[in-house]
């Protein structure tokens, strides 16, 4: 839960904010997947109990407090994690290629995962894994149940549930 996290010291969270996951060399048909992505992979690393997920909006306010304080708040910022990433093509498969990176600047890591258009959940889950590992120097202790997920999910959308792909 939100208050276990909120309730750990400093230097047990860990921060991460998605930066951006986009397509390089695909057709506009892979929009959707490039869209769902990055929601997947931020509702897969939230459910590690050191990990909190930053919006866009806390990546705001991450650069603002980096670039006007200097107390201890600091090193909880500058301690955040950056992913950025991109799908592409490669011999005839797709391959989500994510880069890890401290906000402070070093670069960390790089992954890179099979993709499997109807089956992103498993990619995310594999990248997830290998994310986890690199920042928590261990194995992920969280279960991703993608099923439920996607049963809340839409549960929690509109009622009118058709992909609309002018919304895009």
């Amino acid at each position: 839960s939100v208050l276990k996290k909120i309730n750990q010291p400093d230097e047990k969270l860990i921060p991460i904010g998605i930066v951006d996951i986009h397509r390089v060399q695909l057709a506009e048909q892979y929009k959707m997947l490039e869209r769902t992505l990055p929601v997947l992979l931020s509702v897969r690393l939230n459910l590690e109990p050191q990990i909190i997920m930053l919006e866009r909006e806390d990546l705001k306010v991450l650069l603002d407090e980096k670039l006007m304080t200097e107390g201890e708040d600091t090193k909880f910022w500058s301690s955040a994690i950056l992913i950025d990433g991109y799908i592409q093509p490669n011999n005839g498969q797709l391959e989500l290629h994510l880069n890890l990176k401290q906000a402070a600047g070093e670069n960390l890591k790089s992954i890179i995962v099979p993709v499997e258009p109807n089956e992103a959940v498993v990619s995310i889950d594999k990248a997830s894994t290998k994310i986890i590992e690199k920042l928590q120097d261990s194995t992920p202790t969280a279960k991703w149940n993608p099923e439920l997920e996607a049963e809340l999910f839409y549960k929690q959308g509109p009622t009118d549930n058709e992909y609309n792909p002018e919304e895009t």
